[in-house]
């Protein structure tokens, strides 16, 4: 599997925005890791990982919380208490 196999995507929930890369080929029936990064970094911080994913046989995706970091691709929204995941 090659590494630089990857799409971005983008999803709308309760209005706000989610973007982020799928690393991998989509094929029916692949197992797949959902990959977070922490408070105030971004999903680059990830891209290494879903792509050693992607080698291994697994589609991996990476996304950027929304209001979850400085300089991101997802809607800006507020990120107090569970706010973030809810």
């Amino acid at each position: 599997m090659k590494r630089n196999c990857r799409e971005r995507f983008e999803t709308e929930r309760n209005g706000l925005t989610i973007r982020g890369t799928r690393y991998g080929e989509a094929i029916e029936h692949k197992p797949a890791v959902i990959l977070s990064h922490g408070f105030m970094a971004d999903s680059s911080m990830c891209r290494k990982y879903a792509g050693l994913l992607a080698e291994m046989g697994y589609l991996a995706f990476i996304y950027d919380f929304c209001g979850g970091c400085l300089i991101g691709r997802s809607s800006a929204a507020d990120m107090t208490g569970l706010r973030g995941i809810t």
